[in-house]
């Protein structure tokens, strides 16, 4: 009798808000590679199409002037930038699974 050896653990390396977690590991009493792909592959288009209808979201000066803070414009376009880092993020660990669960 031959023992398989155990698998080697492959890591998303994280990001600067997600932590460095294990990737999935393909193997007879787990979820099936075709399942895991298609579902980490509409979570990736899901993400796509949030990060496509947010950047058609309008977000300009004319929307923030009355307001009494004078830089209130720019803080929003600063956190709005930094929301769609957070999206290049997420991006990033969908990608990772799917590499390692095509693979």
């Amino acid at each position: 009798m031959t023992i398989a050896p155990a698998p080697t653990e492959i890591v998303f390396d994280g990001t600067d808000h997600l932590p460095t977690c294990p990737l999935p590991v393909i193997h007879l009493n787990g979820t099936g590679r075709t399942s895991l792909l298609r579902e980490y592959q509409t979570a990736r288009q899901a993400l796509k199409n949030l990060t496509g209808a947010l950047a058609k979201a309008t977000c300009h000066a004319r929307d923030y002037y009355p307001l009494p803070e004078p830089d209130a414009f720019y803080k929003a376009r600063a956190t709005r930038q930094a929301v769609f880092a957070l999206l290049d993020e997420l991006d990033e660990y969908l990608i990772a699974h799917t590499h390692q669960i095509a693979r």
